[in-house]
């Protein structure tokens, strides 16, 4: 491995993180602008400093488990790239290290990640993040026609703080976003072309975020919803199909794992989580995470 040093990132940084950015994930700039514009004040960002500039980096986002009994403070690892040239070095996995360290000794009780494709789940597991935090998903056949063909979806505002009090309620084995980060992935979904509906559209005091499908452009995801009801929630959907301006063939439902009530054509890992600070991984078995920035 190359000499370098690893480091928390400085405000003079950032410039040099989006540039790998831009190198290392497909993502437009105002994408970029948001990430390195709001969620940097509120995350740490570690880079890994060579004799050639920044090669590698890593963000840890404050995120909170919560069920009847317990509330952990942790971190999200997000974002984890180095520069092409210096893959295979080993470099990434020095940063991750490094910030698993440093949630650790500032007290938090695990680090959860959501690795970006299947090889990397084995990748993660042998650095210690072999607790899988799982969700279930189930398709349905929804044939709608309309006569236009765009690719967003309706995008009536929910606020942040509406939706951090409806997760609150909904969910009771969450890892949970605080408003702040709430606000910042309410406008991430709407750049990626999807949104989060709430009140008048579906229901008063309910609420559902859907996107579109990057692997399949006739199927919309509704990937988390109050509303554990499939059959209600198509209900709501088709009431409400003249806000939509495109057309869908089918809806996959996201919802946690651990709902008896729905028979799931998969349950699939989502995400890895590493316990710190002697917190027993069976906290987290039935638990439920969403909105991972991807």
């Amino acid at each position: 491995m190359r000499y370098g040093i690893i480091r928390l990132a400085a405000k003079e940084d950032l410039r040099s993180v989006k540039e790998l950015w831009r190198e290392c994930f497909t993502t437009d700039s105002a994408y970029l602008d948001l990430v390195f514009g709001k969620l940097y004040p509120l995350a740490v960002l570690f880079v890994f400093e060579g004799a050639d500039g920044i090669l590698s980096s890593a963000f840890l986002i404050p995120v909170r488990y919560k069920n009847e009994n317990e509330s952990i403070g942790g971190y999200y690892l997000y974002g984890v790239c180095t520069q092409k040239t210096a893959r295979g070095e080993g470099l990434a996995k020095s940063v991750i290290e490094y910030a698993t360290d440093y949630a650790e000794k500032t007290g938090g009780g695990f680090v959860l990640t959501r690795p970006a494709t299947g090889p990397l789940f084995g990748y993660y597991r042998e650095l210690g993040f072999h607790v899988a935090i799982k969700r279930g998903m189930k398709t349905c056949s929804f044939p709608t026609v309309f006569p236009e063909h765009h690719t967003n979806v309706p995008t009536d505002e929910i606020s942040a703080e509406e939706l951090f009090r409806l997760r609150g309620k909904t969910f009771p084995n969450l890892f949970e976003w605080d408003e702040r980060m709430l606000d910042i992935i309410r406008q991430a979904v709407l750049l990626s072309g999807g949104a989060i509906l709430a009140s008048d559209r579906i229901g008063r005091g309910r609420y559902m975020a859907v996107e579109a499908d990057p692997q399949d452009d006739t199927n919309m995801l509704i990937t988390e919803s109050d509303i554990e009801d499939i059959e209600t929630c198509k209900e709501n959907i088709a009431r409400n199909a003249a806000g939509f301006t495109r057309s869908w063939q089918s809806l996959t439902f996201i919802f946690p794992s651990y709902y008896r009530n729905v028979s799931f054509d998969s349950i699939e890992d989502y995400a890895l989580l590493k316990p710190l600070n002697n917190i027993p991984e069976r906290i987290f078995k039935e638990s439920f995470f969403n909105f991972a920035m991807e």
